[in-house]
């Protein structure tokens, strides 16, 4: 919706400098502008995000029971990768156990960040994880997938 948005800000923009050429380059540079922009965007959420938890959440350690990684969607044109995290938790303030699951999807040309996601956090180590409420994160000082923001 929001490359959308941004893709009908650039056409309306384009009929005003040039009714002939001018969408058609507004629909271009919207798309492009739009797609760019919502990463920045997804980037700064996600620091946002981590740094309140950082702020106002309970840092506890976890440990990762489970990690897998593998190759979800195989086709001609696209292939993406999967890893997975299990991590059981203590919550400090109640004494439960918590677990937290959270899947991270990478486009085949991130494989190499995929391999080393799951290479950092196999099965049996341990996991800084952010704890506030009900919400819980992974400490992982970058986002690892371009899609994954929570």
């Amino acid at each position: 919706m929001f490359v959308l948005a941004v893709t009908g800000q650039g056409i309306r923009i384009g009929q005003q400098v040039n009714a002939d050429i001018g969408p058609f380059f507004g629909f271009m540079g919207g798309i492009i502008i739009g797609l760019v922009s919502w990463s920045l965007l997804l980037r700064v959420a996600w620091r946002c995000r981590r740094e309140y938890l950082r702020r106002n959440g309970t840092h506890s350690i976890g440990s990762v029971v489970d990690s897998n990684y593998r190759r979800t969607l195989g086709s001609s044109v696209v292939s993406q990768r999967e890893v997975s995290l299990d991590v059981l938790v203590s919550q400090p303030e109640t004494g439960e156990t918590l677990r937290v699951r959270k899947r991270y999807s990478f486009v085949e040309f991130r494989d190499r960040r995929a391999r080393a996601l799951y290479a950092e956090f196999p099965t049996g180590t341990t996991m800084p994880v952010f704890l506030r409420g009900r919400y819980a994160a992974f400490d992982i000082p970058d986002r690892p997938g371009w899609l994954d923001i929570w």
